[in-house]
């Protein structure tokens, strides 16, 4: 009796084996069939640098794996800023380098972003805001320039910064550069959505980390 039972144990114990070997095959298949990815990731990069291009900031957020909001969409309060912030949008441009490459779940796409250097168009126009006052200085009388103490006052300073922004950004293709950005992607299970990098959101930034 003993022996049967042993034998009867045994042969349970193998069927169960091979029971959960089979379940464990069939959901390997299941799952591979499920995140088996669709549809073309070049597709949702060209979907993303085309709205940033246009200032759509709700379609490029819907085309990350890992944003909500980057702080595109945020307008500056000043003056200088906000015209800073439109010579980038305007800047805006990309071309793709070569094809998507594809392994499994991830894919790759090379992108040549064409972006405004704010920084640098900052910096020449401060350079440029001496000069400014001085035509300032020359044209419009002491009182309207400078307090009692004789310090220029901080709305003729930012009257004067923003002339000189105005001069530089009157040539904006000098302060326009090129960034080679390896755009990376991951199959969500529903969609491809690209994973943003430190490259990708400085440049989107305008050179500024």
């Amino acid at each position: 009796m003993r022996g049967k039972l042993r034998a009867f144990w045994l042969a349970l114990a193998v069927i169960l084996t091979a029971v959960a070997v089979l379940l464990c095959v069939a959901a390997t298949l299941m799952g591979s069939l499920y995140i088996r990815p669709s549809g073309d990731p070049q597709q949702t990069v060209i979907r993303f640098f085309d709205a940033v291009k246009r200032g759509d900031t709700a379609e490029a957020y819907a085309c990350l794996s890992d944003y909500e909001s980057a702080g595109l969409e945020n307008v500056p309060e000043t003056k200088d800023g906000q015209l800073l912030y439109q010579a980038l949008k305007d800047s805006y441009d990309y071309t793709l380098s070569g094809d998507c490459r594809v392994e499994g779940l991830n894919a790759v796409q090379r992108v040549k972003f064409t972006h405004l250097n704010v920084g640098q168009a900052a910096s020449d126009a401060a350079a440029k805001v001496g000069d400014v006052l001085a035509v300032l200085i020359e044209e419009r009388p002491r009182e309207e320039l400078a307090d009692a103490e004789g310090n220029i006052l901080d709305s003729v300073n930012e009257e004067a910064f923003l002339t000189a922004l105005n001069q530089v950004l009157a040539d904006p293709m000098h302060y326009t550069r090129s960034t080679e950005l390896e755009t990376h992607l991951v199959y969500n299970g529903t969609d491809w959505r690209i994973v943003t990098s430190p490259e990708l959101m400085t440049a989107l930034m305008g050179g500024l980390s």
